[in-house]
């Protein structure tokens, strides 16, 4: 194969349909397991609503129906008004037009394409939503993970190769777009399917938020029950919406990285923490061990910073362990407590982004140049130096190994979880700006030079453990992630712009703490947390480095 981005995604391609087609066979697509629609009161001690619960209706059914021609239908409208949009918005785009209806074939298998663009860091990133979006139809259709993700695959490919005909085929946008499909849409499937197995308007209006396309589909399908293209309930879950004061210190002072440094600043936080766990007889009496073809857990976490200055960071997070092995051996006791543990080993994928407040104007969300250009006719932008460019980072794991242990006890739950994925991933050089103090960077990779992140491989490895004793609830993990540059795959590599495609290194670790107290006979629980980031760079002789330290009092509303 000639090019390597195509490689590169001939094999996940591959690797995936393989294990769509293993793992969610047509004739046993959505196989249900019998499980008790549990309450709120499962929120912290899995089983504490199981007496007296029946199974649904909606829960029995196996094999799900499916509404295949329905799935490509309103995947088909989708994919259309975005692409009469994207086609009536043409002059938006003309810094990434490379191709005329004379060469369009030098789109495919060629030096030119694919490659990775030089878009700025927003539009990249979020293209992983449209594949949550494609891969959203698919599965509020009746089709299983496996089925869906080729669905994200497809209309990715679709959109790559003729919607955006003019262009390249970017190999970052099939990455993100992909595999977005599962990492985002799934977490985002479950929480609907969660609010959808429970009555009322509020549920219903929760249901429609998190997943527009299953609120209608289960809407038009209400004859066969109320959550007949749902997931199966969650057999435990912990919803929490929390908001509190940030104190926020850097250093060393001075750091380019960040908004400011050197001194505390507070900040206002505010978010969204939800996490579900599906896996057949979590929370139930008995002992088993089988492979599960169907979503074991996902997690979702919209974490935003606000300071008198505006929106100082934002956080999301989302993922499912998609398939995977599960061992139990439970028991009830007298008082109908559960005692006993419950292991799990899956496969997950996550979507983690954040990014800190700009302030330059060059570091922004938008791709209009108000400087001059150093290349006429390309997407090489002038930058005044030394660059400004503060702290981001995107990454797409699309393949990793998620371990569960859970421990139950009278008035315990603890979980312990271990995670290791490989990542692709959009990340901020932290030594650019000090790179950019006494080098020439006219030749340097073009992301880095417009917008101050580069592509990269890399590792996260992390750790976490939760405890819930009565009213109290800790919390405690870390996490360390590793980059380098994937080099030779800038768009205007073939063309000789880029001189000084120099390897770049990066790295993210961070712990963090929490201790909370439920108020008796109240959703609200009262917490403290703390945490630290330290962050790296590396850019041949030149390095940088800053350390983040961040205390948190919140109030959370547990739903």
């Amino acid at each position: 194969m000639k090019n390597p981005s195509l490689a590169l995604l001939a094999v996940l391609a591959c690797f995936w349909a393989r294990a769509a087609l293993a793992a969610d066979p047509p004739a046993a697509d959505g196989q249900a397991f019998a499980l008790a629609a549990a309450g709120g009161q499962n929120q912290g001690e899995p089983g504490a609503a199981r007496a007296g619960t029946a199974t649904t209706p909606e829960a029995q059914k196996a094999p799900r129906h499916r509404h295949t021609w329905r799935a490509l239908l309103e995947d088909g409208v989708l994919i259309t008004a975005s692409t009469l949009d994207y086609w009536g918005s043409y002059g938006h785009f003309t810094v990434d037009w490379q191709f005329t209806w004379r060469t369009f074939g030098q789109k495919f298998f060629t030096a030119q394409s694919p490659k990775f663009d030089s878009n700025a860091f927003w539009y990249n990133w979020s293209h992983a939503f449209s594949g949550g979006a494609y891969y959203s139809m698919a599965r509020a259709n009746g089709l299983g993970s496996g089925w869906s993700t080729l669905f994200s695959f497809g209309l990715s490919a679709f959109w790559e190769s003729l919607s955006e005909w003019r262009e390249l085929i970017s190999t970052n946008d099939m990455i993100m777009t992909s595999f977005g499909g599962p990492a985002i849409g799934e977490a985002f499937y479950q929480m609907s399917s969660y609010f959808s197995h429970r009555p009322g308007i509020v549920n219903r209006a929760a249901e429609f938020i998190f997943n527009p396309a299953l609120a209608v589909n289960n809407w038009f399908d209400r004859g066969s029950g109320p959550a007949w293209n749902s997931g199966h309930d969650a057999s435990w879950h912990r919803f929490s919406l929390y908001t509190g004061l940030k104190e926020d210190k850097v250093t060393p002072a001075g750091t380019t990285a960040v908004n400011r440094s050197g001194t505390s600043y507070r900040q206002f936080n505010f978010g969204l923490d939800m996490e579900t766990d599906t896996a057949p007889g979590y929370g139930e009496a008995g002992k088993s061990r089988a492979f599960v073809s169907d979503t074991l857990s996902s997690q979702l976490l919209l974490d935003f910073s606000q300071s008198s200055e505006g929106l100082e960071e934002f956080h999301i997070r989302t993922g499912s362990v998609l398939m995977g092995w599960v061992w139990q051996a439970l028991r009830e006791g007298q008082d109908g407590s559960l005692r006993g543990w419950y292991k799990s080993l899956g496969l997950g994928m996550v979507f983690d982004t954040y990014k800190k407040r700009s302030v330059a104007w060059y570091d922004s969300n938008n791709e209009v140049e108000s400087g001059g250009q150093a290349t006429v006719g390309d997407a090489r932008f002038d930058r005044p130096t030394p660059t400004r460019f503060t702290d981001k980072m995107s990454t797409m794991s699309p393949v990793g190994a998620v371990f569960r242990l859970s421990r139950l006890g009278p008035r315990l739950h603890l979980r312990w979880t271990a995670e290791a994925y490989g990542d692709f991933g959009m990340i901020n050089s932290l030594a650019y700006n000090r790179y950019t103090e006494n080098h020439d960077v006219s030749g340097v990779k073009t992301t880095l030079l417009d917008w101050g992140y580069y592509y990269a491989f890399g590792t996260t490895l992390a750790s976490s453990l939760a405890v819930d004793w009565g009213q109290w609830r800790f919390q405690g993990g870390g996490s360390c992630q590793f980059y380098g540059s994937i080099q030779g795959q800038d768009r205007y590599q073939y063309m000789g712009l880029v001189t000084d495609d120099f390897k770049l290194h990066d790295s993210r670790v961070a712990w963090r703490f929490y201790l909370g107290y439920r108020l008796s006979r109240t959703p609200f629980e009262l917490g403290l947390a703390a945490e630290g980031i330290e962050r790296r760079g590396r850019i041949l002789e030149v390095s940088d480095r800053y350390t983040e330290y961040r205390y948190f009092y919140q109030l959370r509303f547990l739903f």
